[in-house]
């Protein structure tokens, strides 16, 4: 029997993939701790809130996929919040009155955004050398209105290569899609990252060497 007022205790949360892979939007990830089940269990990652099923829990290990909708790019807090069910001894789940119970500490968690399919560069201009253009990129995952993006750029150049940093088009409404103003940088063909309150996209490496996605102007 689970003991409703055990304070569950996380120690750590990492991607199925190990704990130096990357979690992204829609992976697996697996946390450690104690105490972690109880009567009814929660988990809440920066303000969005899920049951967890009892075959997902152990008291020392959860297992939760990244999959609700509601989940956003970002580094934000993730908690295990337990409720307690008052009522008749004989009652079931669903009739019993849920309040709240003990809730754990919280720990830091980083999800990584995803670029889908290629970048696209319009409205591009020049002169001396030096290009400007709007950059357009798709995500696998929604960002809201409030949620701080960049786009990182890091020339593919082995003499003195140039790095740039720029904000997104300000957005009136949820989307997975975002618009950058790329002004006044070098001609040529840069690495792209794209930085979501403060959770970056990963590159493509191949034989120790960062690949892509790349992007020319």
């Amino acid at each position: 029997m689970v003991s409703p007022f055990a304070n569950p205790v996380i120690y750590a949360a990492e991607s199925e993939k190990g704990k130096k892979h990357p979690v992204f939007i829609g992976d697996k990830i697996i946390l450690c701790g104690d105490s972690l089940k109880g009567e009814k269990t929660l988990i809440r990652i920066g303000s969005v809130i899920s049951p967890l099923n009892d075959d997902e829990i152990s008291k020392t290990e959860i297992s939760l996929a990244l999959d609700n909708p509601l989940l956003r790019a970002g580094e934000q807090d993730l908690q295990i919040v337990h409720k307690i069910g008052f009522g008749h001894p004989n009652a079931q789940k669903d009739e019993l009155d849920w309040r709240n119970g003990p809730s754990s500490n919280k720990i830091r968690i980083k999800l990584r955004p995803k670029i889908v399919g290629e970048t696209r560069v319009s409205n591009k201009s020049g002169s001396n050398g030096l290009i400007s253009a709007d950059m357009t990129a798709k995500l696998n995952t929604i960002l809201g209105t409030h949620q701080k993006t960049y786009i990182l750029l890091n020339e593919l150049s082995p003499d003195e290569p140039c790095s740039y940093r720029f904000p997104a088009t300000s957005k009136n409404e949820d989307t997975d899609e975002v618009i950058f103003p790329i002004n006044r940088i070098k001609a040529g063909k840069y690495l792209v990252r794209i930085e979501v309150d403060r959770a970056e996209t990963v590159l493509e490496m191949q034989d120790g060497v960062y690949r892509g996605p790349v992007v020319s102007f």
